[in-house]
């Protein structure tokens, strides 16, 4: 058995060499990036209905136009529209979070990297875009 020797006359640092392994499977990825596409394609589809359907509701005021429901306002639709945005909210949320945790998985464990950054970056864009949206459809089709 023979040793190595540095340049230095040292002997050379011991190293294990593995095995190669095979290639990972790039399912996480891909179900990160279908998630977090159908979380921003749903969210921004949620936003302009119920953008159309808050129009009536939108006021305008000293600070500009917006957009105010409320639960106890007394109108079942505007209850009904209240109740909506909180659920499109939490499933939005809820739903983001998974698509952008396992977005990052699978861009670190190189299980589907590309994949992984189109649902980090869709889940990143869908609250912001969805609230654009909801909020342009709403003023945009108000009657003031």
């Amino acid at each position: 058995m023979s040793t190595q020797m540095t340049a230095g006359g040292e002997p050379a640092p011991y190293v294990v060499e593995r095995a190669p392994q095979p290639p990972r499977s790039k399912t996480l990825g891909r179900v990160a990036m279908l998630l977090g596409l159908g979380v921003f394609a749903g969210s921004l589809l949620a936003a302009l209905l119920m953008g159309f359907a808050a129009a009536p509701y939108a006021r305008s005021g000293p600070g500009g136009f917006g957009v105010n429901l409320r639960l106890d306002s007394g109108d079942p639709a505007e209850a009904t529209l209240a109740v909506l945005a909180l659920v499109h909210v939490l499933l939005g949320t809820a739903l983001g979070v998974w698509a952008l945790t396992q977005g990052i998985v699978a861009i670190v464990t190189a299980r589907g990297r590309a994949f992984g950054v189109v649902a980090v970056v869709a889940a990143f864009l869908a609250p912001g875009l969805s609230l654009v949206v909801y909020m342009a459809t709403a003023v945009a089709n108000a009657q003031l």
